[in-house]
């Protein structure tokens, strides 16, 4: 089993039985990386968003989480667009949102500087 299936599989072994703290906890040290595993990381967890975001089957048990997911990954696309065009004259709205919608563009890649 490759490292990131056995991953998803903790945590969902985690989540199964985790409680409020337990999930505070991990959010708080999560942000406790270095930098740059940081975010790779979180990368990572806009990767899973994205693919959650496409589920085309769900019930009231996932019904929320694939809206919002859906309404984040739209969101973080608009932003990002919107981000490209404002800070670097080499983009235009229509060459940002071609590359962010379909050209190329990975959510798990983020920049590493």
């Amino acid at each position: 089993m490759s490292k990131g299936k056995e991953l998803a599989r903790q945590m969902e072994d985690f989540i199964n039985g985790a409680n409020c703290t337990e999930i505070e906890d991990f959010a708080s040290e999560f942000t406790k990386m270095h930098n740059t595993l940081e975010q790779k990381a979180f990368g990572m967890l806009l990767k899973t968003i994205e693919s959650v975001s496409k589920h085309s089957h769900f019930d009231g048990r996932n019904e929320a989480c694939v809206k919002a997911s859906r309404i984040m990954i739209k969101g973080y696309k608009s932003a990002l667009v919107e981000d490209l065009v404002s800070s670097d004259d080499y983009w235009t709205k229509e060459k940002a949102s071609d590359w962010v919608n379909g050209g190329g563009f990975d959510m798990s890649k983020m920049p590493l500087v």
